[in-house]
């Protein structure tokens, strides 16, 4: 009777901790903000407003950027306006907030939503051939902006990819994770 009463013990036990990673690991899929199915992070006008904020604190924390132009998600022309930061498929793409320099010279901030994980791999791609693009023109236009495009960086946090081409461009990343920190993505 002993042995059961042990075996019993035991194996409840083992189903309070099975329980527990199972709430632990639907907790983790919940804080990445996207699966690899439909998305479960913030959408239309929440995630706009999320994009824009997060852009907005970034580019006002980097004082090397100079005066920048805005587009959005949320704006006209939304699709149309994306094709300037990434060539990625805009069937893929959630939201996103995309600011660039206005007097033509190489900052830029891009913060992507896409609505499935597994296109994070793609947007990250293509916003590494649109940092080719703009290390080439600046090359053609500007070639002291080269070395600033030369320190972009490409990051995500779930769903989130983010584009800096700064001279702080590693400051804007730091940013850019604690910002979708404090607004409890990770």
């Amino acid at each position: 009777m002993r042995h059961n009463r042990a075996t019993d013990k035991h194996n409840d036990f083992m189903k309070k901790i099975a329980a527990t990673v199972m709430v632990a690991a639907l907790s983790v899929v919940t804080l990445v903000g996207c699966g690899s199915g439909n998305s479960d992070h913030l959408t239309g006008d929440e995630l706009n407003d999320l994009l824009s904020t997060v852009g907005e604190k970034i580019v006002s924390e980097d004082t090397t950027l100079s005066e920048m132009t805005v587009d959005t998600s949320a704006g006209d022309d939304a699709e149309l306006n994306f094709t300037a930061a990434c060539d990625a498929d805009y069937s893929k793409i959630e939201g996103y907030y995309h600011a660039y320099a206005s007097d033509g010279t190489a900052g830029e901030i891009t913060i992507i939503c896409v609505k499935k994980s597994d296109d994070v791999t793609s947007v990250m791609n293509s916003l590494k051939s649109h940092i080719d693009t703009r290390r080439g023109t600046m090359e053609n236009y500007s070639p002291e902006q080269v070395e600033i495009v030369d320190k972009a960086v490409v990051t995500h946090v779930g769903c989130y990819v983010g584009l800096f081409i700064s001279e702080k461009s590693g400051l804007d990343k730091n940013n850019f994770v604690a910002e979708l920190e404090a607004n409890g993505i990770q």
